[in-house]
């Protein structure tokens, strides 16, 4: 332990490190400064705000008796995401493909609740950057082929025939039939 005041520039380091006997049980009690400004042991807590490092070390404690927390990593939602993409791709209504991208994020974003409970953590923001693009690239597919297919017909239209170079060379016959 040490006691007293560092001087500028030094510093001050212990490491303990001691074995926990099998089948501890009872009452653990940690001991240390809650609110300790003045050796800067004050740290950010999501949802609480900021607390003593005793603080984060009680979490952390309660955290590793209830197990082992297990790290799936990124790959898994980046997989999940790309499969929801390629379904949605494959799609040919639209209702169908925003139907899927809404339950894959729905999916995405609500995994990782019940996950944590059970101490198995998940990085979603890969699958979620994935179903962002996708859709952003179909919706862009389709608002730019919307200006050139007529709604009703569904053929294109002058600006369409305007942008095909090809179709220059070759003869336009339009005709209007009223009935």
């Amino acid at each position: 332990m040490h006691f007293g005041i560092l001087g500028v520039g030094a510093s001050y380091s212990q490491t303990i490190s001691f074995d926990v006997p099998e089948g501890a049980n009872g009452r653990y009690y940690l001991i240390g400064f809650a609110d300790s400004d003045v050796i800067g042991d004050r740290y950010f807590i999501p949802g609480y705000g900021r607390a003593g490092g005793v603080n984060v070390h009680a979490i952390g404690a309660e955290t590793l008796q209830q197990g082992t927390p297990i790290d799936l990593g990124w790959g898994l939602g980046f997989l999940f995401g790309l499969a929801a993409a390629t379904l949605a791709i494959t799609r040919k209504r639209l209702a169908h493909r925003y139907l899927i991208f809404a339950t894959a994020a729905a999916v995405l974003l609500c995994a990782p609740v019940a996950l944590e409970a059970e101490l198995i953590f998940l990085d979603i923001t890969p699958g979620l950057f994935v179903l962002i693009v996708v859709a952003v690239a179909l919706g862009w597919r389709r608002f730019r082929e919307r200006g050139l297919v007529n709604p009703l017909s569904n053929l294109p239209n002058l600006n369409a025939l305007r942008l095909n170079r090809d179709g220059r060379k070759q003869a336009l016959i339009a005709a209007r039939v009223l009935n």
